[in-house]
């Protein structure tokens, strides 16, 4: 069966676990079919002809056994992605060629992660014990977060962890980070060099009427209320940019007239595509440092400074900026290690399924 993308699957499933704060289900557990006729329990488990079977191991992989708790937080997660939380949809007919997928799914995730540990032991890389005892301390933060250790349970039950499972796979989160950091990463940031702008700017936003026009029409075809109010907008940004070249702070400036209530303080981190095009192209004729005249967008005028693509946040987002060629090497490496495992399957592997596993 066809390999599904590593570095996707690892990421969805993984990379995700610090946030509690929507602490809501990653997988429903209503019952249904089979697991119906277990008078309605609402205990997780695997129950086969309705009745609850203990599962200590699923599978083994690699020599190492993958508990029932692991592939349930797995499978339930991952069932989620495919029905959206509706379990009834399995009871289609059509759905029956979805659930090997969605096993073959489990299974190579599981895979994957295991993967990254072996590239861990191979590499000599191991959690620093500050970075073990950070993980205590965001452990500790939910807790009080949420009020106390009960709820801190409740929450975690109802995202189909136990508090164990979850302290294990945020150990594991945080090692398989490290491992593309410290194997990766240095291709990774030339990478993102090499396709990424950081720029900031200062937004001045046509009225609502010219805005609408402008998306809609050609320049050449605007009414003469846009036009006045295109060359109004023009004007203010002209005189903003004038106070800059003069010596005035463009950061204070920004905080004084920017229109863009959606960007921070250190501005924007973009690659091609992500931004209008003439803002993307403006940002990218500039060296670092320098401030362009006003560029006209179907926005407003804006006025760009570039900046320097700062190295503590590639090292903090890295991961989310890489490339699909570059998610591409990581997949092939972690693929080939993964291809040399051995799985071994449980008596009850089988009875596994998307009405059978509350």
């Amino acid at each position: 069966m066809k390999k599904f993308k590593i570095i996707s699957l690892t990421l969805a499933l993984v990379m995700s676990l610090g946030v509690f704060a929507a602490c809501g289900k990653t997988g429903e557990t209503t019952s249904s079919s089979t697991a119906e006729s277990a008078a309605s329990s609402t205990e997780s488990g695997l129950y086969v002809d309705g009745t609850k079977v203990d599962v200590d191991t699923v599978l083994t992989i690699d020599g190492e056994d993958i508990g029932f708790d692991e592939y349930r937080y797995y499978y339930l997660t991952t069932r989620a992605r495919f029905d959206g939380g509706n379990v009834e949809l399995w009871k289609d007919a059509a759905a029956e060629e979805s659930k090997p997928v969605l096993k073959q799914y489990v299974l190579e995730t599981i895979q994957s992660v295991l993967a990254f540990k072996r590239m861990a032991e191979q590499n000599n890389i191991t959690l620093s014990a500050d970075e073990l005892k950070s993980i205590d301390e965001s452990i500790a933060s939910a807790k009080d977060s949420l009020g106390g250790e009960e709820a801190y349970t409740s929450a975690l039950k109802d995202m189909n962890y136990t508090p164990e499972l979850y302290k294990e796979m945020l150990t594991g989160n945080r090692l398989s980070s490290k491992v593309i950091k410290e194997i990766y990463g240095e291709r990774i940031k030339d990478d993102i060099n090499s396709r990424y702008i950081h720029a900031k700017h200062i937004l001045v936003k046509f009225d609502e009427a010219a805005a609408a026009d402008l998306s809609a029409s050609s320049s050449s075809e605007s009414t003469a209320d846009t036009a006045a109010s295109e060359a109004e907008t023009l004007a203010k940004s002209t005189d903003i940019l004038q106070k800059i070249k003069d010596g005035a702070d463009f950061d204070e400036m920004m905080a004084q007239y920017n229109e863009d209530t959606g960007e921070s303080e250190d501005g924007y981190y973009f690659p091609e595509g992500k931004m209008v095009t003439e803002f993307y192209e403006g940002a990218k004729a500039l060296a670092e440092g320098e401030v362009s005249e006003p560029i006209k967008t179907t926005y407003g005028y804006h006025i760009i400074k570039r900046l320097p693509l700062e190295d503590s946040y590639l090292e903090k987002n890295m991961i989310n900026m890489m490339s699909t060629e570059m998610s591409g090497i990581i997949d092939a490496d972690v693929t080939a290690i993964m291809d040399k495992f051995e799985v071994t399957y449980s008596e009850h592997y089988n009875a596994i399924a998307p009405d059978t596993l509350l």
